[in-house]
């Protein structure tokens, strides 16, 4: 997390946002204005929402905006530090809060705490094909083996802002941590084509000490685009009475995280488990 006074409004990674409380069905609310970044460019706002923030012994509840593609994994700007009534005292290097002051970690100490965010974006624009897995070549950022210099692998994960934009599932896969390129490998379960454009981010990198921690990773559920559902639910119901088409529709757009809209919506379940020998 990173104190910044300069910032009007608290920030949150999107991909925090949904680890932490939504998961794959994160429902943003739309925000009233758009932000600007302190360089005078449009932050990518996906929406905001109500979270708890813990800052040492002060946890409360706060609106923030969640953006695709913030360094940080929280910024907590001045409208947090003014409503909570926190005080940045410079000179003792501590956050005044109502419960108690709380110790800022900066320079090298914090360095080796929290490394920046790295990513994997596409390195050329290509388009996939429906019904088709592939691999796709993808650059590794330029300081992910500074930033992660104590890991000797690297775990790609897919990043969910992509997955839902594009209807692909994105496999997570194990880098050298040296690495600079890598292929990425993608399945288009949809019946459209879709376009990935270069520089596009697929994934983020995270430490790994030890391959056998992937062992816990949870592997998301690809949801189809809002496109895609839409078509397949008006192919579903163009043969039905103009009375109930209607219900109909609504009935599957509700519900369409547990019902196939076509023969290539795969789901998955966690209700049982398989084992292939090798």
């Amino acid at each position: 997390m990173l104190v910044d006074t300069g910032s009007a409004v608290t920030l949150v990674r999107e991909d925090v946002v949904r680890d932490v409380k939504f998961g794959n069905s994160l429902k943003l609310e739309v925000p009233a204005n758009s932000v600007v970044a302190a360089n005078g460019e449009k932050l990518d706002i996906s929406g905001q929402c109500t979270m708890s923030i813990k800052v040492g012994a002060l946890s409360q509840q706060h609106l923030v905006l969640v953006a695709r593609n913030l360094n940080q994994e929280c910024l907590l700007g001045a409208d947090f530090l003014i409503k909570r009534g926190c005080i940045v005292d410079l000179q003792q290097h501590v956050l005044l809060t109502q419960e108690g002051p709380v110790q800022f970690v900066s320079g090298p100490e914090r360095s080796t705490q929290c490394s920046p965010v790295c990513f994997v974006t596409s390195s050329e624009t290509l388009n996939v094909p429906p019904y088709c897995q592939m691999c796709l070549p993808a650059k590794v950022s330029q300081n992910a083996g500074r930033c992660m210099s104590n890991s000797s692998a690297l775990l790609v994960e897919p990043v969910w802002r992509f997955m839902d934009q594009h209807g692909l599932m994105v496999a997570h896969s194990i880098i050298d941590a040296a690495a600079t390129h890598t292929m990425v490998q993608v399945l288009k379960p949809g019946f459209a084509p879709v376009t990935v454009y270069k520089d596009e981010i697929m994934g983020m990198l995270k430490p790994i000490q030890d391959p056998a921690d992937c062992a816990s990773v949870q592997y998301p559920v690809c949801k189809q685009s809002t496109w895609s559902v839409q078509h397949s639910i008006q192919q579903m119901t163009d043969s039905l009475a103009p009375d109930v088409r209607e219900k109909v529709a609504d009935l599957l757009w509700q519900f369409q995280d547990v019902i196939a809209l076509d023969d290539s919506d795969l789901g998955r379940t966690r209700l049982t488990s398989h084992q292939i020998n090798t």
